[in-house]
């Protein structure tokens, strides 16, 4: 979301808006944020709208992005944040919606365009980092993807879900000890992290270390587990094989690394 501070100073410069309809612009902003944070979707995008004919400005188009968004509307949002960026080239926020409606249209490439563009307009802030990375993971540039994941860990190496997905890109590469250092960082930031708990122990799975497997798994169908898609049976399944001394030998593809996004 947009900043009250940002939209309030791009009524003041907007032209030909008088300071009642500045007023009520405002008015309705607030309304529209205050029913976003209720997570009343449909009053929030009457409310951003009504603000939007007073003062059409960056900022409450890039709020009603986020509106569209939340409701699954990524074409929507996507229209919002295009008007937005032309408005203010310079409109972070905008940029970053932008990207995220396109990764929800599965447009990737164009989606890493403009994580770029926000990047370059503030390489120290974390999101766009992270959102590139995410591009770059659907893409399957697994290599970029860990570099930017590094790029967003440097700036904040006490995001559990970096970590999980730098271990994934790791993973994906080969890199399995790598990978299983990475989820390690993930549990040590939350212990009860479940898509780090179960990439852990595939990857200690996959690295030979069976009774340290072993381990892991029974520690792991310990906790409470949210849906797994089917995982569960697997992990179950593959416990057993390694309690009995079955061989060592197991296709991985029947399940795929949980990537958290």
């Amino acid at each position: 979301m947009a900043s009250r501070k940002r939209f309030v100073k791009e009524l003041l410069h907007h032209p030909g808006l008088a300071a009642k309809e500045r007023q009520q612009a405002l008015q309705f902003w607030q309304e529209g944020t205050a029913a976003f944070e209720r997570r009343d979707l449909p009053e929030a995008q009457k409310q951003y709208e009504l603000s939007l004919q007073l003062a059409p400005a960056p900022s409450v188009l890039n709020n009603l992005a986020v509106v569209f968004l939340a409701s699954n509307h990524a074409a929507a949002a996507l229209q919002q944040c295009e008007q937005a960026c032309q408005l203010d080239p310079e409109h972070l926020d905008a940029w970053l919606n932008r990207g995220r409606a396109l990764l929800a249209l599965k447009r990737y490439p164009e989606a890493l365009a403009g994580f770029d563009q926000a990047v370059a307009l503030q390489p120290n802030m974390l999101e766009p980092w992270i959102f590139r990375a995410h591009a770059f993971m659907q893409m399957g540039q697994f290599e970029s993807a860990i570099q930017s994941y590094d790029a967003a860990l440097s700036l904040n190496s006490s995001r559990a879900e970096c970590w999980n997905n730098r271990g994934v890109a790791l993973g994906k590469t080969g890199k399995w000890p790598e990978a299983a250092t990475s989820f390690e960082r993930a549990l040590k930031i939350r212990p009860d992290y479940y898509p780090a708990s179960l990439n852990r122990v595939l990857a200690i799975d996959k690295l030979g270390q069976f009774d340290l497997a072993k381990r892991y798994y029974r520690h792991f169908l310990q906790q409470p587990l949210p849906a797994m898609n089917g995982n569960l049976v697997f992990v179950r399944s593959r416990l057993q094989q390694l309690e009995s001394g079955a061989p060592a030998r197991v296709d991985f593809n029947q399940l795929k690394l949980e990537l958290a996004l």
